[in-house]
C-alpha cells in the first residue's frame, strides 16, 4: 500500500490496526533529495515487516513537463539506494525488498489523460 495512506497515523495507531504484519509499504518521495522525516520513517521501520521505495523514471515534475528531466530522476534513484544502503548494518536492513519505479502519465490523479480527453473531444 502507497505510504501516504497512512502519513498521518501516529507509531501506535498503524501498530495496534496490526496493518505492519499484512501489507507491505510502499514509502514513495519523487524529489533529487528525499523530504521524508525521520519520524514517518522510523515508525514505517518499526511498524512494517516489509517496506519498498519508489521513484519515478517520468513524470512527478510538473503538470508541463514533456521530456522526462533524466538528471533529476537519477538523483531520487541515488538518493533512495544511499537511504536504504545506510540502513546496511542494521536490522532493519532485511525489511527492504526493494526499489519501484514509477512512471507517470499524468501529472494529478484527478487529470484527465491527455489521449483521452483529445480521443473523446467532441
Amino acid at each position: 500500500m502507497w505510504d501516504d495512506e497512512f502519513r498521518s497515523l501516529t507509531e501506535r495507531q498503524l501498530f495496534d490496526s496490526g496493518l505492519g504484519r499484512l501489507v507491505d509499504v510502499v514509502v514513495w518521495n519523487y524529489h533529487p533529495q528525499l523530504e521524508l522525516g525521520s519520524d514517518i520513517w522510523n515508525k514505517y521501520l518499526n511498524v512494517f515487516d516489509s517496506l519498498w521505495v519508489a521513484s519515478a523514471f517520468k513524470g512527478a515534475t510538473g503538470p508541463d513537463k514533456q521530456i522526462p528531466d533524466i538528471a533529476y530522476h537519477l538523483e531520487n534513484h541515488r538518493s533512495w539506494m544511499n537511504l536504504v544502503a545506510s540502513y546496511r548494518d542494521t536490522a532493519h536492513f532485511a525489511k527492504f525488498k526493494g526499489i519501484m519505479l514509477t512512471g507517470w502519465q499524468r501529472y494529478g490523479n484527478n487529470d484527465s489523460n491527455f489521449q483521452l480527453r483529445f480521443l473523446f473531444h467532441i
